[in-house]
Formats: C-alpha cells, sequence, structure tokens
C-alpha cells in the first residue's frame, strides 16, 4: 500500500526541488540568463522574462504529469514491471526537464543574435582573471581540522555497528558510504581553494569584495556538507544494526530533519549570495563574458582546452563537471552505467519474484533444512532448529534491515515484533511456515496456502 503513495512523493519532491532550483538559479545575476551573455538594458526585457515564465510552466507541467502517471503505475499487479515504469517515469522526468531547460537557453540565444547581431564568431575575448585578488584567493577558507567531524562520525559509526551487528555485508556498506562521502568532500574542498578568481568588474576593489562574498558562501555550504555528512553516516549505522522499531523510525526522522534543514540551508545561502552580489554590482560596469557563452551551450561545462574537472557557475554557488575531459567524461558514463545496472539488477530480483513458478523453495537436505531465493541460500542446521510451526496469521511490527520490502513480497533480513528474522514470503497467503532458532526466525511460503501446507508436511515427516 505504501508504494502508493511513496513513488509518486519521491517524483514529485524530486522534481518540486530541480525546477525551484533550476528557475532560481537561472535568474539573472551580473549579466548572464540562461548561460547567455546580456548587456544590462536587455536583462529585463519582457522576452527574456517571458522565456524564463515559459520555461517554470514547462517543467512544473513535466512533474504534474509524471507524478499522474505514476500513481496510475500503482496499479500494475508485478512489482518488477511497477519498479521499471517509477525508473523510466523518473529518469524521464529528469531528461525532459534538461531538455526544457536547453530549449530555454536556445531561445535566449536567438533573443540575443537577434538584438545584438552576436554570433560565437565575432564575440571578443575578455580579461577573465584580476591578478590582483589571485593572491587572496586562498585566504579564509576554512580549516582542514573540520574534516575530524565526519571522521570522528565515522569511528563511532563502525565501532556501534561491530558491536550491535555481526553482518559484514552491513559493515562493508557503511564502509563504501564513509569513503565516498570523505573522498567527495576532501575533493569539493580541494577545488574550492583552487577555483581561479574571475574579474567580475573592472573595479579591482569590488572584485575582492565579491570574491570575499563567494568564498565566505563557498566555505558555509562545505561546513554544512560536513555535518550533514557526520549525521548521515551515524543514522546509517543506526539503520544497518538495529531491531527495535522506534529505533528505525526515530532514524528516520532525525535524517529527514536533517536533509530538510540542508535544502533550506542551501536555497537560503545561495539567496544570500545572490542579494549580496547584486547589491555591490549596483552601477558598477561589468565584464562581459560573452566569450564563455559557447562552453555553456547545454547548462553544463564542455571545454577540452580547460584542464580543470570540476569548475564553479558563473552565476550562483554550483560546481559542475567539465564534460570537455576525459575523466568528466568517465565520470558521466560511469554514472550512466552505474544507473542502468542499478535498475536492471533491481527489476530482474523482482521479475524472478513475478514470474518464476516459485522463487521461494525450502528442501529438507541431510541434518538441515535449506532456503533458497534467487541468489540467497540460507542453510539452517537440524540442531539448531528450536521448532517449526504452520502458522496463518498476518506477520505485524515488520521492519526491514537488508532485503526487499513490496506490495506483493518480503524478502532478506527483517525484525518481526522485535526478533532478528528471515522472510521468503507472499504477503498475500497468510499461511506460512515458521522455523524458530535462538539466532533467528524464518518465515516462508509459497504462491498458494496448499502449496505452503504441502510443503509444510514434507519437511516435517
Amino acid at each position: 500500500m505504501m508504494l502508493y503513495i511513496i513513488f509518486p512523493a519521491i517524483l514529485l519532491f524530486t522534481g518540486v526541488v530541480l525546477v525551484v532550483a533550476m528557475y532560481i538559479t537561472q535568474l539573472s545575476q551580473k549579466n548572464i540568463v540562461l548561460e547567455n551573455t546580456l548587456p544590462s538594458e536587455l536583462l529585463h526585457h519582457t522576452t527574456v522574462k517571458k522565456v524564463l515564465t515559459t520555461m517554470l510552466k514547462r517543467m512544473s507541467a513535466t512533474v504534474i504529469i509524471t507524478c499522474v502517471l505514476s500513481c496510475l503505475t500503482s496499479f500494475i499487479p508485478f512489482d518488477s514491471i511497477q519498479l521499471f515504469a517509477f525508473f523510466f517515469l523518473l529518469f524521464g522526468m529528469l531528461a525532459l526537464i534538461f531538455w526544457e531547460h536547453i530549449l530555454a537557453i536556445g531561445e535566449v540565444k536567438e533573443f540575443k543574435q537577434k538584438m545584438l547581431g552576436v554570433t560565437e564568431e565575432n564575440e571578443k575575448r575578455t580579461v577573465l582573471i584580476d591578478t590582483h585578488v589571485v593572491s587572496q584567493k586562498e585566504k579564509g577558507v576554512i580549516s582542514p581540522i573540520w574534516f575530524c567531524m565526519p571522521i570522528l562520525s565515522s569511528i563511532v559509526s563502525l565501532v556501534y555497528l561491530l558491536q550491535h551487528t555481526k553482518m559484514w555485508s552491513s559493515i562493508f556498506t557503511l564502509s563504501i558510504l564513509i569513503v565516498l562521502f570523505l573522498v567527495i568532500l576532501l575533493y569539493l574542498y580541494k577545488t574550492v581553494r583552487k577555483l581561479p578568481v574571475k574579474a567580475i568588474t573592472y573595479n579591482t576593489k569590488i572584485n575582492f569584495i565579491l570574491s570575499s562574498i563567494r568564498k565566505k558562501a563557498w566555505n558555509k555550504m562545505i561546513l554544512l556538507l560536513i555535518g550533514y555528512s557526520a549525521v548521515l553516516i551515524f543514522i546509517t549505522s543506526i539503520g544497518l544494526s538495529t531491531t527495535d522499531y522506534q529505533k528505525n523510525i526515530f532514524a528516520l526522522v532525525i535524517l529527514l530533519v536533517a536533509t530538510i534543514f540542508l535544502i533550506v540551508s542551501l536555497f537560503i545561502l545561495l539567496a544570500k549570495l545572490r542579494q549580496q552580489m547584486n547589491l555591490h554590482l549596483q552601477g558598477v560596469k561589468i565584464i562581459e563574458e560573452a566569450n564563455e557563452d559557447k562552453y555553456w551551450r547545454y547548462g553544463v561545462y564542455i571545454n577540452k582546452n580547460d584542464p580543470r574537472l570540476f569548475v564553479p557557475y558563473r552565476t550562483n554557488l554550483q560546481i559542475t563537471i567539465n564534460l570537455g575531459t576525459k575523466i568528466g567524461k568517465g565520470i558521466l558514463i560511469g554514472i550512466f552505467g552505474f544507473i542502468i545496472v542499478l535498475i536492471t539488477s533491481l527489476s530482474l530480483m523482482l521479475a524472478y519474484n513475478d514470474f518464476t513458478p516459485q522463487p521461494f523453495t525450502i528442501q529438507k537436505e541431510k541434518n538441515a533444512l535449506v532456503l533458497h531465493h534467487f541468489l540467497t541460500t540460507k542453510k539452517i542446521p537440524e540442531s539448531k532448529i528450536e521448532s517449526i510451526e504452520l502458522i496463518d496469521t498476518k506477520l505485524k511490527n515488520v521492519v526491514k534491515v537488508a532485503g526487499t520490502n513490496s506490495k506483493h513480497y518480503n524478502t532478506g533480513e527483517f525484525t518481526v515484533n522485535g526478533k532478528s528474522s528471515f522472510l521468503l514470503i507472499h504477503n498475500n497467503v497468510r499461511k506460512m511456515i515458521e522455523i524458530k532458532t535462538p539466532e533467528k526466525v524464518y518465515y516462508l511460503n509459497y504462491r498458494t496456502a496448499e502449496e505452503t501446507n504441502s510443503v509444510y508436511q514434507t519437511i516435517t515427516k
């Protein structure tokens, strides 16, 4: 039942955040609108405003239509097809929003060429670096000592996980998450330290002030991400180790609050940065950056002559990848490859449940019972079995630890009434085989109550 709400909610949240972020960051700052450099008299032209408004309407319509379609897919009777449809809608929505962004960039570019007669061939090159500010660019950058926060959180989280669980897959998952976060944060810190300082105006004093404002904003953003990563790492360790339902809910609430706080803080930080920079740019002659427009043609940076992997946006606090470099292209291919593998593997696993005659099986072997599902096999020695019963009830207080919890199936590690359990059950069949051991309780059933009863009779002979 939760899937009726979760999938549309994820699409709605993702779409709203993305549309709002893209719209805010594309509002004019300095002399750039939708990756096009314009003179001050054209920044607030009715045509430019109309393009921005049309882009917002198109993106909003895309999000609404996608959410409606997601609600309809909730009635698909197969989990694998429903999950595939969700991913298709999610990435389709992202692709359409990105395409609508590109269309808006092209419309502003056509307007610019019509009004000014400017083409890529005749745009003049301009000064991009203020040498008087370069020597000051690392002044005020946060101390590396702040990275002790996520490192300390990582150590505490691993110790906590080792004390509360012996599931090495969970420990490995947390370790990968820790390494990933630390690498991203350290690379971001290194990138910020080495970002070149652009001359926004012809006034060196104003350039220094603007550089300081951006630098402080970057420092605050890094501190926010460091704090969030510390919270996320520890909350993940709780979620991977606890068998208590209330602790899982508490960890989820804390994570949700931290995520909302991070998103709101970043939006406020970006808005204040824009406000402060616009205040200092009033009445000041701005250096044109039209020569860079050709490198931002699709809303991303593509410049094979620029060796930097990460580059800042010209108008806001974001950082993007230079897709003109080999590493940048490799990262893009790697991300798409990971997404394809993830979607394929999840869909295959659910397709196995949907279309295999008996996805869950239990067999009696010499001195043991063997449970099998897809790539998972559980062997339960008879010496450890306390009881085997055929029960006819709906499980209560079921909390997923590691596995799949869908409308039709529960598979993997769970807790049931606070007891560590392993489930291979069809949710529409009440009858199931319950196998109790000192460490864990196993639940399994077949597609029908009759088949479940028959298997129970076989394994208890």
